[in-house]
């Protein structure tokens, strides 16, 4: 059996996200204050979606809600979980609706659903720098002005 260990210092995800929550939910009521809506975190499904990436998409959503953030996936049924019925985009699709959330003033962030086929992997940076640098919550693109997530 193959055993990995961290280096001791290093933080688990489950940790650093116990810490930020309330910094973010703090900040999204600010912005509620002052904007009179939730921030909104728009998720775009990549061209393949495996267990793995539905899984990540829905605690996404739930830890949205937490922190009174709206997190929509493109592509679902807003009235019920539809996440599992969520198809995979085409690459024009993805291009569609990343430049429709970039103009969209209700959108305040965007963050595509990785990873793409092996076939598109080419287009991913393209895709990514598509994003507005100031709707980019992953910190992905290279004009972001965040820190790579």
């Amino acid at each position: 059996m193959l055993e990995t260990t961290l280096p001791t210092g290093l933080l688990t995800s489950a940790e650093i996200i116990a810490t930020k929550k309330p910094e973010i939910a703090h900040n999204a009521h600010e912005f509620h204050l002052e904007h009179g809506r939730n921030p909104k975190l728009l998720i775009i499904p990549g061209d393949t979606l495996h267990d793995g990436s539905k899984r990540y998409m829905r605690t996404k959503k739930r830890t949205g809600s937490e922190v009174c953030v709206d997190v929509s996936v493109a592509g679902e049924n807003e009235q019920q979980d539809t996440i599992g019925a969520v198809k995979p985009l085409e690459l024009s699709k993805i291009l569609y609706l990343i430049d429709e959330a970039n103009e969209d003033p209700t959108i305040d962030g965007i963050m595509i659903q990785l990873p793409l086929e092996s076939r598109h992997k080419e287009a991913e940076s393209y895709l990514l720098e598509r994003i507005l640098p100031e709707k980019d919550v992953d910190g992905l693109g290279r004009q972001s002005p965040y820190l790579t997530a």
